[in-house]
């Protein structure tokens, strides 16, 4: 094996005529599959690349592309079909330039051969061979980096089928097209393929009847022998292990029996669990801040109607809109009586609904649960069916650029209007396990999950990173891990051959279904893990993100919506275990993924994200046909309705949607040049403005002018300050490095103001189109005070510390450390922190928190408490007044 090393690797095989194509060797853990061209074979292999543990060295492995496995005692060889040479196991490159390839065996010393069996797709199946051993059972696993062709001796339950027969006339049966075989009274027999790379398809005839099976799913038939005479006999289909039985009786309850009809199978428990809502806050108390909180929560409003006593079914999204409507013009003015609601009449004072020929049905609005279960078993089978309503991942540090993780994406209003509402994650599962069978039959598996939007920065990797690395302790690396990694090196062939085979038990999965996958993917290198810069040291493994991020450069890295559609995954009448199944599962969205690679470049904010602004235009243009054709359906009224409501849509689809690309282009070069001034702190608190999202378009307008000129103050005065402040942290060097980042800012603060004007303006004329409507956080960030602590949530508390950290753009909180809030008026809050008073306004125009009055403590008196407020005097009387008078609210 000659290797050529460089950015981009080649091999040769001996006795191969040409090179390989180039591969590269910074693919590590993801195997790949290359090529050499022989004269009379092509010479296929795989590359395998492990990093060692001092995350410095890289071990390469080649194998054959093909691996063949003994599993049994005795010597085993293979050989290809239409070839005369006998191969010993292991490593084998084949001959064949068919698209299928064939393989057979025999055991080592002896002539009879087995079945021919293919090794280019998944295969499992016993090949019979006609001496003693009776048979050699071959699994094969492909894969795109690899091929394990498993063989093992004849074992009781590797027969194709049991045939049983309790009839009192014989049984004939046989592979289609094949000789068949007889079954008498009372007799069983085993069954084996005649050919497995032909129809694997049983024939049985019993007396006038002639049916087929598949062997590969349980079920109850009837057979009628007799064309004459209405009298029936039983077929049952059913498994007991791995070893798959046919029987056939005259005896209707002994087939339900073997088969485990669900008419013999009665619920023997049932349970149902449901909550609410459920919280979990992920916390680093190291560094005081809550990193992320995850929540589950309730659904929104639903309305229902009683199809059955005790059952209710909910009304479509449409409907259930015009309902909750009229419900809360009910409850400002209620009516008794009926009002007209669309095509219906309802009366809500006694939540009845008429219907067609003035048929009456209870209707309810009610909400589900967060978490929804049903857990019931009987005498063989369990039965599970779980719904998650709602789950939303808030990323919680000050800094982010993605303040949601996780969320819901709504469906399109063309979907979802016409349907009743899915809750996020869906499971049900219905497992079978037999008295006489120790492996689980899983009858059915569905799991269905909504889209779903993923948005990750930079700055929340780091902190988790820092957070689980500062428990986990790193062993150097000495001796012991030095030999790891050449046991890792000096692996057998023998060995890889069998690291393909699955040692988990298996159960048997006759309809498992995994729905199609639409994921919302965000990143971003901004956001940090702690704005004081107490934060630990991050780990490696960040920094080793951020360089390779940092090294494609700030702008390119940058992804916002990029939609990744990924197909559904299932599996019919086959038997895995479960490392196998979840290989599988990973294997089959990995490659869904890699094959969507391309909507990366598309979703570029440097490009202003193409593929969103198509996306956007797309449903815009899909709701202006749609709303009035849904209207013209209902009446002319409704049609006028639906054209206002289309055209509504078009445009804000429209003009939202250029706004938003323009948005993102300037936002990204906007950062690009935030990242040239070489000041975290600027940078900390440019992100710290982006994130307070402005409430409507004025307010984004201010903030954005605000900005500007905050760019412009900021870079002069940078001139002078920035110097000093080096200084006074550094010395002399700390000096130096000021002047240069002083005389940098006078450039890039400007034209970062200036950039980040033109972003802030787009975003608030796309908000205003409709085009941008982002979840609501869950709730604010827990409080955690200087001594770490972490204590109970308190809504409270977090409402006033939120506010804590916006006043003065979080010049408040770099000084002081929260205490506690009061709230005067809506706009008005009095902070209590560890140093001071302070008088806070939310100001009209911007939207932000301001500083409008403070105290130290020790200028003041002690407080007074009166019947409805607060007093404070000041012991040194001060120019303009005297004392500070708060009237508490009521509680």
């Amino acid at each position: 094996l000659f290797i050529i090393f460089s950015l981009q690797s080649r091999v040769l095989v001996e006795h191969a005529v040409a090179w390989s194509e180039e591969f590269p060797l910074d693919t590590v853990g993801n195997p790949a599959r290359i090529i050499c061209k022989g004269r009379d074979r092509d010479y296929e292999l795989t590359v395998n690349i492990k990093l060692c543990q001092s995350g410095l060295t890289k071990i390469v492995t080649f194998c054959p592309f093909y691996l063949v496995s003994n599993l049994g005692k005795w010597d085993i060889q293979v050989k290809e079909c239409g070839k005369d040479e006998w191969i010993d196991c292991v490593g084998i490159w084949p001959q064949q330039r068919a698209k299928r390839k064939l393989l057979c065996a025999r055991y080592t010393g002896q002539q009879e051969e087995s079945l021919s069996f293919p090794v280019t797709e998944n295969f499992e199946s016993l090949c019979q061979i006609n001496n003693e051993h009776i048979g050699i059972e071959a699994c094969v696993s492909t894969s795109e980096s690899s091929v394990a062709i498993h063989l093992a001796p004849f074992k009781n339950g590797m027969a194709s089928a049991c045939i049983m027969n309790n009839l009192k006339i014989p049984v004939s049966f046989g592979q289609k097209g094949h000789k068949m075989q007889r079954v008498g009274c009372n007799e069983m027999m085993y069954f084996t393929w005649s050919s497995v790379v032909e129809d694997r398809v049983l024939i049985f005839t019993v007396g006038n009847y002639t049916g087929e099976d598949m062997l590969n799913q349980n079920r109850l038939v009837d057979l009628q022998i007799d064309q004459n005479v209405r009298k029936f006999a039983y077929l049952a289909n059913f498994l007991i292990g791995r070893q798959r039985f046919l029987l056939f009786t005259m005896d209707l309850d002994i087939a339900r029996a073997a088969y485990g009809s669900w008419e013999t199978d009665t619920v023997n428990m049932q349970v149902e669990l449901a909550l609410q809502g459920v919280g979990l806050s992920l916390v680093d108390n190291s560094i005081g801040k809550e990193l992320l909180y995850i929540g589950i929560s309730s659904s929104d409003i639903l309305w229902e109607e009683e199809v059955r006593k005790g059952r209710f079914k909910p009304f479509t999204v449409k409907y259930m809109q015009a309902l909750e409507e009229k419900y809360q013009e009910y409850l400002a003015e209620p009516k008794n009586g009926f009002q007209q609601v669309q095509q219906y009449e309802v009366s809500f004072a006694n939540m009845i609904m008429k219907k067609k020929k003035n048929k009456e049905v209870k209707i309810r609005r009610i909400f589900e649960k967060g978490i929804w279960a049903n857990y019931g078993t009987s005498a063989e089978r369990t039965r599970l069916h779980l719904k998650v309503n709602h789950l939303q991942i808030d990323n919680q540090l000050g800094t982010c650029v993605f303040p949601r993780v996780l969320t819901n994406i709504p469906p399109p209003k063309s979907v979802i209007v016409d349907n009743a509402p899915k809750p996020f994650i869906e499971l049900s599962l219905l497992q079978r396990k037999s008295e006489y069978s120790s492996i689980a039959e899983i009858e059915y598996a569905r799991a269905l999950v909504q889209e779903f939007a993923v948005q990750i920065d930079q700055g929340l990797i780091n902190a988790i990173m820092a957070l689980f690395a500062a428990e986990i302790k790193k062993q150097p690396y000495g001796k012991q891990l030095f030999l790891s990694d050449m046991e890792t090196a000096l692996v057998r062939l023998e060995d890889t051959a069998k690291q393909y085979r699955s040692n988990q038990p298996r159960s048997f999965y006759n309809d498992l279904h995994i729905s199609p996958l639409m994921i919302h993917l965000s990143f971003s290198q901004g956001g940090t893990a702690g704005g004081d810069g107490s934060a630990p040291i991050m780990p490696i493994e960040s920094e080793f993100f951020k360089v390779l991020f940092q090294s494609i450069g700030v702008s390119i890295t940058e992804l916002q919506d990029v939609v990744f559609k990924l197909a559904y995954f299932e599996r019919n009448k086959v038997f895995y275990g479960s490392d196998q199944l979840n290989a599988e599962i990973v294997s089959h969205y990995t490659m869904q993924a890699l094959r969507q690679m391309y909507v990366l470049v598309l979703g570029l904010d440097i490009i202003g994200n193409p593929f969103g602004l198509v996306r956007d235009l797309s449903a815009g243009v899909e709701d202006l046909f749609y709303q009035p054709f849904q209207g013209l359906i209902q009446g002319p009224e409704e049609f006028a309705t639906g054209v206002a409501l289309g055209v509504q849509s078009m445009f804000g689809h429209a003009v939202g949607g250029a706004a938003g690309a323009v948005g993102r282009i300037t936002g990204t070069v906007g950062k690009g040049v935030a990242a040239l001034t070489f000041d975290q702190e600027y940078q900390r608190k440019r992100q710290e403005d982006l994130n307070r999202r402005p409430q409507s378009f004025s307010e984004g307008m201010a903030r954005g002018v605000k900005g500007l000129g905050t760019g412009l103050v900021s870079g002069i005065t940078g001139i002078v300050m920035k110097p000093i402040e080096g200084a006074k942290q550094e010395g002399g060097v700390g000096f130096v490095k000021g002047i240069g980042k002083g005389l940098i800012g006078a450039v890039t603060r400007p034209v970062s103001g200036v950039v980040d004007f033109a972003s802030s303006t787009m975003h608030s004329v796309r908000t205003v189109a409709g085009a941008d409507k982002e979840a609501g956080a869950l709730r604010p960030p827990r409080v955690i005070l200087s001594d770490h602590i972490v204590r109970p949530f308190s809504f409270h508390e977090a409402l006033g510390f939120k506010i804590f950290n916006d006043v003065d753009r979080g010049e408040l909180a770099e000084t002081d450390n929260f205490v506690t809030y009061v709230q005067i008026t809506d706009k008005i809050v009095l902070l209590v922190t560890n140093m001071q008073l302070v008088l806070a306004k939310r100001t009209d125009l911007v939207g932000t928190w301001a500083t409008e009055w403070k105290a130290e403590y020790l200028d003041i008196k002690e407080p007074v408490i009166l019947e409805d407020g607060i007093k404070v005097m000041y012991k040194v009387r001060p120019l303009s007044f005297s004392f500070v008078y708060f009237t508490l609210p009521t509680i």
